[in-house]
Protein backbone atom coordinates (compact mmCIF):
# COMPACT_ATOMS: atom_id res chain seq x y z
CA UNK A 1 0.00 0.00 0.00
CA UNK A 2 1.46 3.37 -1.05
CA UNK A 3 2.23 5.87 1.67
CA UNK A 4 0.19 9.06 1.72
CA UNK A 5 2.31 12.20 1.15
CA UNK A 6 3.08 14.14 4.32
CA UNK A 7 1.17 17.41 4.60
CA UNK A 8 3.28 20.43 5.47
CA UNK A 9 6.38 22.26 4.39
CA UNK A 10 8.94 20.08 2.58
CA UNK A 11 12.56 20.55 3.47
CA UNK A 12 15.42 21.66 1.23
CA UNK A 13 16.09 24.55 -1.12
CA UNK A 14 14.91 22.61 -4.17
CA UNK A 15 11.62 21.60 -2.59
CA UNK A 16 8.31 22.14 -4.33
CA UNK A 17 7.46 24.64 -1.59
CA UNK A 18 10.36 26.88 -2.56
CA UNK A 19 9.43 26.68 -6.24
CA UNK A 20 5.83 27.63 -5.51
CA UNK A 21 6.86 30.55 -3.31
CA UNK A 22 9.22 31.74 -6.06
CA UNK A 23 6.42 31.53 -8.61
CA UNK A 24 4.11 33.56 -6.36
CA UNK A 25 6.83 36.16 -5.88
CA UNK A 26 7.30 36.37 -9.65
CA UNK A 27 3.58 37.10 -10.08
CA UNK A 28 3.84 39.90 -7.51
CA UNK A 29 6.99 41.43 -9.00
CA UNK A 30 5.73 41.26 -12.58
CA UNK A 31 2.38 42.83 -11.75
CA UNK A 32 0.32 39.80 -12.74
CA UNK A 33 -0.98 40.11 -9.20
CA UNK A 34 -1.41 43.92 -9.24
CA UNK A 35 -0.47 46.01 -6.19
CA UNK A 36 -3.45 46.81 -3.99
CA UNK A 37 -5.54 43.91 -5.36
CA UNK A 38 -6.50 40.71 -3.49
CA UNK A 39 -4.72 37.50 -4.37
CA UNK A 40 -6.74 34.36 -5.18
CA UNK A 41 -8.12 32.64 -2.11
CA UNK A 42 -6.09 29.99 -0.28
CA UNK A 43 -8.48 27.35 -1.64
CA UNK A 44 -7.90 28.53 -5.21
CA UNK A 45 -4.14 28.69 -4.72
CA UNK A 46 -4.03 25.23 -3.17
CA UNK A 47 -6.00 23.82 -6.10
CA UNK A 48 -3.81 25.71 -8.63
CA UNK A 49 -0.50 24.57 -7.13
CA UNK A 50 -1.85 21.16 -6.03
CA UNK A 51 -0.64 21.53 -2.46
CA UNK A 52 -2.29 21.84 0.94
CA UNK A 53 -3.85 24.98 2.45
CA UNK A 54 -1.20 24.82 5.16
CA UNK A 55 1.64 25.14 2.65
CA UNK A 56 -0.11 28.06 0.94
CA UNK A 57 -0.48 29.76 4.31
CA UNK A 58 3.23 29.25 5.07
CA UNK A 59 4.20 30.71 1.67
CA UNK A 60 1.95 33.75 2.16
CA UNK A 61 3.39 34.39 5.62
CA UNK A 62 6.91 34.33 4.17
CA UNK A 63 5.88 36.79 1.45
CA UNK A 64 4.18 39.02 4.01
CA UNK A 65 7.31 39.03 6.16
CA UNK A 66 9.26 40.50 3.23
CA UNK A 67 6.54 43.09 2.58
CA UNK A 68 5.09 41.61 -0.62
CA UNK A 69 1.59 40.88 0.67
CA UNK A 70 -0.61 42.09 3.48
CA UNK A 71 -2.45 39.53 5.60
CA UNK A 72 -5.53 39.96 7.77
CA UNK A 73 -7.73 37.47 9.59
CA UNK A 74 -10.59 36.07 7.48
CA UNK A 75 -9.63 38.20 4.48
CA UNK A 76 -7.85 37.54 1.22
CA UNK A 77 -4.16 38.34 1.08
CA UNK A 78 -3.54 41.64 -0.72
CA UNK A 79 -0.54 42.51 -2.90
CA UNK A 80 1.16 45.47 -1.26
CA UNK A 81 1.01 48.84 -2.98
CA UNK A 82 4.71 49.46 -2.41
CA UNK A 83 7.07 48.24 -5.09
CA UNK A 84 10.37 46.58 -4.19
CA UNK A 85 12.79 49.08 -2.67
CA UNK A 86 15.17 48.78 -5.60
CA UNK A 87 12.37 49.68 -8.01
CA UNK A 88 11.24 52.57 -5.80
CA UNK A 89 14.73 54.03 -5.71
CA UNK A 90 14.90 53.89 -9.51
CA UNK A 91 11.99 56.31 -9.68
CA UNK A 92 12.63 58.37 -6.59
CA UNK A 93 13.54 61.96 -5.82
CA UNK A 94 15.89 62.45 -2.87
CA UNK A 95 15.18 65.49 -0.69
CA UNK A 96 18.34 66.38 1.24
CA UNK A 97 17.39 68.38 4.35
CA UNK A 98 19.99 69.95 6.64
CA UNK A 99 17.52 70.87 9.40
CA UNK A 100 15.27 68.82 11.66
CA UNK A 101 12.07 67.28 10.32
CA UNK A 102 10.08 69.39 12.77
CA UNK A 103 10.78 72.41 10.57
CA UNK A 104 9.05 70.67 7.66
CA UNK A 105 5.85 70.35 9.68
CA UNK A 106 5.84 74.02 10.69
CA UNK A 107 3.86 76.06 8.14
CA UNK A 108 5.03 79.30 9.76
CA UNK A 109 8.45 79.07 8.08
CA UNK A 110 9.69 78.79 4.51
CA UNK A 111 10.63 75.09 4.79
CA UNK A 112 7.18 74.15 6.07
CA UNK A 113 5.43 76.08 3.31
CA UNK A 114 7.63 74.50 0.66
CA UNK A 115 7.19 71.00 2.07
CA UNK A 116 3.39 71.28 2.17
CA UNK A 117 3.42 72.38 -1.46
CA UNK A 118 5.82 69.65 -2.62
CA UNK A 119 4.01 66.63 -1.20
CA UNK A 120 0.68 66.99 -3.08
CA UNK A 121 2.57 67.44 -6.36
CA UNK A 122 4.50 64.17 -6.13
CA UNK A 123 3.10 61.75 -8.71
CA UNK A 124 4.16 59.03 -11.13
CA UNK A 125 6.11 61.55 -13.23
CA UNK A 126 8.21 62.81 -10.35
CA UNK A 127 8.46 59.51 -8.49
CA UNK A 128 8.61 58.56 -4.83
CA UNK A 129 10.04 61.12 -2.40
CA UNK A 130 12.91 59.84 -0.25
CA UNK A 131 13.97 62.13 2.61
CA UNK A 132 17.64 62.25 3.59
CA UNK A 133 17.58 64.28 6.78
CA UNK A 134 20.59 64.89 8.98
CA UNK A 135 22.48 67.91 10.23
CA UNK A 136 25.67 66.25 8.96
CA UNK A 137 24.60 67.15 5.39
CA UNK A 138 25.45 70.76 6.29
CA UNK A 139 29.12 69.79 6.10
CA UNK A 140 29.22 66.46 4.27
CA UNK A 141 28.18 65.10 0.89
CA UNK A 142 26.05 61.94 1.47
CA UNK A 143 28.42 59.04 0.85
CA UNK A 144 27.07 56.62 -1.76
CA UNK A 145 24.52 59.07 -3.19
CA UNK A 146 26.05 58.70 -6.66
CA UNK A 147 25.36 54.94 -6.58
CA UNK A 148 21.62 55.31 -5.91
CA UNK A 149 19.38 54.92 -9.01
CA UNK A 150 17.59 58.25 -8.45
CA UNK A 151 15.61 60.45 -10.82
CA UNK A 152 16.83 63.65 -9.18
CA UNK A 153 17.81 65.47 -6.01
CA UNK A 154 16.23 68.41 -4.19
CA UNK A 155 18.48 70.36 -1.83
CA UNK A 156 16.81 72.24 1.03
CA UNK A 157 19.62 73.95 2.90
CA UNK A 158 21.21 76.36 3.39
CA UNK A 159 24.26 74.71 1.85
CA UNK A 160 27.83 75.94 1.95
CA UNK A 161 28.93 76.89 -1.57
CA UNK A 162 31.78 74.36 -1.68
CA UNK A 163 29.50 71.58 -0.47
CA UNK A 164 26.77 72.44 -2.97
CA UNK A 165 29.41 72.27 -5.71
CA UNK A 166 29.89 68.54 -5.01
CA UNK A 167 26.36 67.92 -6.26
CA UNK A 168 27.40 69.20 -9.70
CA UNK A 169 29.10 65.86 -10.36
CA UNK A 170 25.85 63.89 -10.13
CA UNK A 171 24.67 62.58 -13.51
CA UNK A 172 21.07 63.59 -12.79
CA UNK A 173 19.12 66.84 -12.22
CA UNK A 174 19.76 68.63 -8.92
CA UNK A 175 17.64 71.56 -7.75
CA UNK A 176 18.75 73.92 -4.99
CA UNK A 177 15.67 75.24 -3.19
CA UNK A 178 15.29 78.64 -1.53
CA UNK A 179 18.91 79.54 -2.13
CA UNK A 180 20.59 81.38 -5.03
CA UNK A 181 22.93 79.20 -7.07
CA UNK A 182 25.90 81.62 -6.86
CA UNK A 183 27.44 80.37 -10.11
CA UNK A 184 26.82 76.68 -9.38
CA UNK A 185 26.15 74.36 -12.31
CA UNK A 186 22.92 73.01 -10.84
CA UNK A 187 19.34 74.19 -11.07
CA UNK A 188 18.00 76.60 -8.45
CA UNK A 189 14.68 78.09 -7.41
CA UNK A 190 15.07 81.18 -5.23
CA UNK A 191 13.45 84.52 -4.47
CA UNK A 192 13.98 87.63 -6.57
CA UNK A 193 16.11 89.33 -3.91
CA UNK A 194 17.95 92.18 -5.60
CA UNK A 195 14.95 93.95 -7.09
CA UNK A 196 12.86 93.40 -3.94
CA UNK A 197 15.53 95.02 -1.75
CA UNK A 198 15.91 97.96 -4.14
CA UNK A 199 12.15 98.47 -4.17
CA UNK A 200 12.04 98.44 -0.35
CA UNK A 201 14.73 101.13 -0.13
CA UNK A 202 12.88 103.28 -2.67
CA UNK A 203 9.68 103.03 -0.63
CA UNK A 204 11.49 104.01 2.56
CA UNK A 205 13.11 106.97 0.80
CA UNK A 206 9.69 108.06 -0.49
CA UNK A 207 8.59 108.28 3.17
CA UNK A 208 11.41 110.76 3.82
CA UNK A 209 14.04 108.38 5.25
CA UNK A 210 17.64 109.33 4.52
CA UNK A 211 19.41 107.28 7.22
CA UNK A 212 18.78 103.66 6.29
CA UNK A 213 20.44 100.44 7.51
CA UNK A 214 20.41 96.91 6.19
CA UNK A 215 20.72 93.92 8.56
CA UNK A 216 21.97 90.75 6.91
CA UNK A 217 22.00 87.23 8.30
CA UNK A 218 25.03 85.10 9.19
CA UNK A 219 24.25 81.37 8.94
CA UNK A 220 25.74 79.61 11.97
CA UNK A 221 25.95 76.20 10.26
CA UNK A 222 28.15 77.53 7.44
CA UNK A 223 29.66 80.60 9.16
CA UNK A 224 28.93 82.48 5.96
CA UNK A 225 26.58 85.30 5.07
CA UNK A 226 23.29 83.82 3.92
CA UNK A 227 23.25 83.78 0.08
CA UNK A 228 19.83 85.47 0.01
CA UNK A 229 21.17 88.17 2.34
CA UNK A 230 24.12 88.76 0.01
CA UNK A 231 21.77 89.42 -2.90
CA UNK A 232 19.52 91.63 -0.78
CA UNK A 233 22.57 93.56 0.35
CA UNK A 234 23.53 94.15 -3.28
CA UNK A 235 20.06 95.47 -4.04
CA UNK A 236 20.15 97.68 -0.95
CA UNK A 237 23.50 99.26 -1.86
CA UNK A 238 22.51 99.79 -5.50
CA UNK A 239 19.30 101.57 -4.47
CA UNK A 240 21.08 103.80 -1.93
CA UNK A 241 23.61 104.84 -4.56
CA UNK A 242 20.86 105.49 -7.10
CA UNK A 243 19.15 107.75 -4.55
CA UNK A 244 22.53 109.49 -4.09
CA UNK A 245 22.55 108.93 -0.34
CA UNK A 246 25.85 109.77 1.32
CA UNK A 247 28.06 106.83 2.25
CA UNK A 248 27.65 107.65 5.96
CA UNK A 249 23.86 107.56 5.66
CA UNK A 250 23.54 103.87 4.83
CA UNK A 251 25.27 101.00 6.58
CA UNK A 252 25.37 97.19 6.66
CA UNK A 253 25.00 95.29 9.94
CA UNK A 254 25.43 91.54 10.44
CA UNK A 255 23.21 89.54 12.75
CA UNK A 256 22.50 85.90 13.49
CA UNK A 257 18.85 85.10 12.93
CA UNK A 258 18.92 82.17 15.35
CA UNK A 259 20.22 84.33 18.21
CA UNK A 260 17.84 87.01 19.48
CA UNK A 261 20.48 88.81 21.55
CA UNK A 262 22.57 89.54 18.45
CA UNK A 263 19.76 91.38 16.68
CA UNK A 264 18.85 93.18 19.92
CA UNK A 265 22.43 94.49 20.06
CA UNK A 266 22.13 95.66 16.45
CA UNK A 267 18.90 97.47 17.26
CA UNK A 268 20.64 99.26 20.11
CA UNK A 269 23.50 100.28 17.79
CA UNK A 270 21.00 101.71 15.32
CA UNK A 271 19.41 103.83 18.03
CA UNK A 272 22.76 105.03 19.47
CA UNK A 273 24.11 106.19 16.10
CA UNK A 274 24.51 109.96 15.62
CA UNK A 275 22.38 110.90 13.93
CA UNK A 276 20.29 107.76 14.52
CA UNK A 277 19.06 105.63 11.66
CA UNK A 278 15.38 106.19 10.98
CA UNK A 279 14.69 103.08 8.86
CA UNK A 280 15.94 99.50 8.63
CA UNK A 281 15.61 96.78 6.00
CA UNK A 282 15.94 93.39 7.74
CA UNK A 283 16.90 90.27 5.78
CA UNK A 284 14.41 88.12 7.68
CA UNK A 285 11.75 88.27 10.38
CA UNK A 286 13.83 86.69 13.14
CA UNK A 287 16.33 89.55 12.87
CA UNK A 288 13.45 92.01 12.77
CA UNK A 289 11.94 90.62 15.98
CA UNK A 290 15.15 91.37 17.91
CA UNK A 291 15.30 94.90 16.53
CA UNK A 292 11.71 95.56 17.61
CA UNK A 293 12.55 94.31 21.09
CA UNK A 294 15.54 96.70 21.26
CA UNK A 295 13.30 99.60 20.27
CA UNK A 296 10.77 98.72 22.95
CA UNK A 297 13.50 98.31 25.58
CA UNK A 298 14.58 101.89 24.79
CA UNK A 299 11.05 103.13 25.42
CA UNK A 300 10.48 103.85 21.74
CA UNK A 301 8.05 102.53 19.14
CA UNK A 302 7.97 101.07 15.64
CA UNK A 303 7.32 102.79 13.25
CA UNK A 304 7.09 106.16 15.02
CA UNK A 305 10.75 106.16 16.04
CA UNK A 306 12.16 103.55 13.66
CA UNK A 307 10.60 102.23 10.45
CA UNK A 308 11.22 98.57 9.76
CA UNK A 309 10.87 96.81 6.39
CA UNK A 310 11.28 93.04 6.51
CA UNK A 311 11.72 90.15 4.07
CA UNK A 312 9.17 87.68 5.40
CA UNK A 313 7.01 84.68 4.53
CA UNK A 314 3.30 84.72 3.87
CA UNK A 315 1.42 82.43 6.24
CA UNK A 316 -1.72 82.57 8.41
CA UNK A 317 -1.18 84.45 11.66
CA UNK A 318 2.14 85.97 10.61
CA UNK A 319 3.27 89.31 12.06
CA UNK A 320 2.01 92.27 10.06
CA UNK A 321 5.46 93.27 8.84
CA UNK A 322 5.86 95.87 6.13
CA UNK A 323 8.19 94.77 3.38
CA UNK A 324 8.80 92.18 0.66
CA UNK A 325 6.53 89.21 1.32
CA UNK A 326 7.13 85.80 -0.27
CA UNK A 327 4.95 82.77 -0.83
CA UNK A 328 7.49 79.94 -0.60
CA UNK A 329 4.95 77.34 -1.74
CA UNK A 330 5.38 78.79 -5.25
CA UNK A 331 8.83 77.19 -5.41
CA UNK A 332 7.45 73.63 -5.48
CA UNK A 333 6.00 73.53 -9.01
CA UNK A 334 9.04 74.90 -10.91
CA UNK A 335 11.40 72.69 -8.87
CA UNK A 336 9.54 69.50 -9.77
CA UNK A 337 9.16 70.69 -13.36
CA UNK A 338 12.96 70.93 -13.64
CA UNK A 339 13.33 67.38 -12.35
CA UNK A 340 10.80 66.07 -14.86
CA UNK A 341 12.04 68.04 -17.90
CA UNK A 342 15.73 67.52 -17.09
CA UNK A 343 17.07 70.54 -19.02
CA UNK A 344 20.72 70.11 -20.00
CA UNK A 345 21.86 73.57 -18.93
CA UNK A 346 21.35 74.85 -15.37
CA UNK A 347 18.12 76.82 -14.96
CA UNK A 348 17.84 79.49 -12.25
CA UNK A 349 14.20 80.28 -11.56
CA UNK A 350 13.25 83.37 -9.56
CA UNK A 351 10.07 83.66 -7.49
CA UNK A 352 8.86 87.28 -7.19
CA UNK A 353 7.95 88.88 -3.87
CA UNK A 354 5.25 91.50 -3.40
CA UNK A 355 5.29 94.52 -1.14
CA UNK A 356 3.07 94.12 1.90
CA UNK A 357 1.87 97.37 3.42
CA UNK A 358 2.02 96.31 7.06
CA UNK A 359 2.26 98.33 10.24
CA UNK A 360 6.03 98.68 10.67
CA UNK A 361 6.88 101.53 8.28
CA UNK A 362 5.87 105.17 8.40
CA UNK A 363 7.08 108.69 7.59
CA UNK A 364 10.49 109.68 8.85
CA UNK A 365 10.35 111.58 12.15
CA UNK A 366 11.10 115.28 11.73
Amino acid sequence: MAKRPRVGRPQGHTSRYKLIQADMLDKLQSGRWPPGRPLPSSRQLARQYKISHQMIHIALKALAKDGWVRLADRRLAVATVSAPLSRVMEKSIALVVTAGLRALADESNSRGQLWNALVPRMDLKTGTLVILQDTRWRKEFPAGLRELPLNGVLLLGPFHHELARQYEALDLPVVLLDQPAEGLKIHAVALENVQAAADAVSRLAALGHRRIAFVRNLVTSTQKIDPDSKEREAGFIAACKKLKLKDVDYKIFTGIGSRAQGSIDIGQQLLRAHPPFTAVLAADDTLAAGIVLAVEMAGLKVPQDLSLAVFHAQYPGSHNWSGPRADFSLMAAPALDLLVRKPRLPQHVRIPTHWHEGTTTGPAAV
